[in-house]
């Protein structure tokens, strides 16, 4: 019989897993971790076994592969989160195949050794912006039931992700919830492996550099602060609702106003450089949350100006 206590996140070594897995650990679950270490940090493990995760329950795997499901069925969690992913838009368009393979591959892959050892409960993180495509000239918000038009195979490989989870939920008896998550910004976020505009300015002004806007900075995105997206983790963990759920803050900023806001909260002027459009990028994200608030019981706390204050002072 799997162990209802124990919580297996893939991911786990990055930015969003690593801060849960902190957090589920402080609960007093016992929790392991699946990460190749190809987007996450020996550094961040550190910081998980100071938080009382065992060093035999880190495993460095890719889960795509065979031995990622043969982790599962040896470790039997009552629960897995699901957080690994190559998940840089960029990196997609350069290569598809490998994207697919992580993001697709490995999410059929976790399912089928979820559904065959005997996993109660999976939670996955989604996009709240790729998977979805631009927000409709029409729409005010983005809403779980609009049709997905990704322009990114990592959009696309996140949309059919999605897809499988809805399936092997409602086929094989593992409870499946996919949280469609916004921009997530906040501390430990390495802007080696994300194209985050917040670490990446924060990080430019701290060295001595201009900030850098892709484009004409009037793109929009749905920031959420990462303590906001682990309480919805650990919220979809406890509920057990199944379906895909927006985790945004239904705020709408503009790339070029949260550069000035960084600049203002370091004391620096906005002296910005401007390089071309990112490939294959969503022009507009504004996520509507309200089944989360609904099912979930979840709402945003942290204001975008607090959070980038917060991370300012602590850069």
């Amino acid at each position: 019989m799997n162990d209802a206590e124990r919580v297996l996140i893939t991911g786990g070594a990055g930015f969003i897993g690593s801060h849960l897995a902190v957090r589920m650990a402080a609960a007093g679950r016992r929790v392991g971790v699946i990460d190749d270490l190809s987007a996450g940090s020996k550094e961040h493990l550190k910081t998980l076994t100071a938080a009382g995760v065992r060093t035999q329950d880190l495993f460095n795997a890719d889960v795509s592969g065979p031995e990622a499901a043969a982790i599962l069925a040896r470790w039997r969690p009552g629960l897995v989160v699901h957080l690994a992913a190559q998940s840089r838009v960029a990196a997609s368009v350069a290569d598809p195949v490998g994207g697919t393979r992580t993001n697709v591959m490995g999410t059929v892959n976790l399912l089928a050794a979820a559904a065959e050892t005997g996993v109660a409960r999976l939670v996955a993180a989604s996009s709240g912006g790729a998977a979805y495509g631009n927000l409709p000239a029409d729409a005010d918000f983005q809403y779980e039931h609009m049709a997905r038009r990704p322009l990114s195979p990592y959009g696309a490989s996140k949309a059919a992700a999605d897809l499988y989870l809805r399936m092997y939920g409602e086929s094989y008896g593992v409870v499946c919830t996919s949280l469609l998550l916004g921009n997530v910004y906040g501390p430990r976020l390495d802007r080696r492996f994300s194209g985050d505009v917040v670490s990446r300015t924060i990080g430019n002004l701290r060295s001595g550099r201009r900030p850098l806007i892709y484009g004409d900075g009037a793109q929009t995105r749905d920031f959420v602060h990462v303590s906001d997206v682990v309480e919805a983790f650990r919220a979809a963990c406890e509920r057990g609702v199944p379906g895909s759920f927006n985790i945004g803050t239904g705020v709408e900023t503009t790339v070029h106003r949260v550069v000035e806001m960084i600049c203002a909260a370091m004391g620096e002027p906005p002296k910005v450089e401007y390089a071309p459009d990112l490939p294959a990028e969503v022009r507009r994200v504004r996520l509507d949350s309200a089944a989360a608030a609904a099912h979930l019981d979840w709402r945003p706390t942290i204001d975008l100006a607090t959070g980038i204050s917060d991370m300012c002072v602590a850069a």
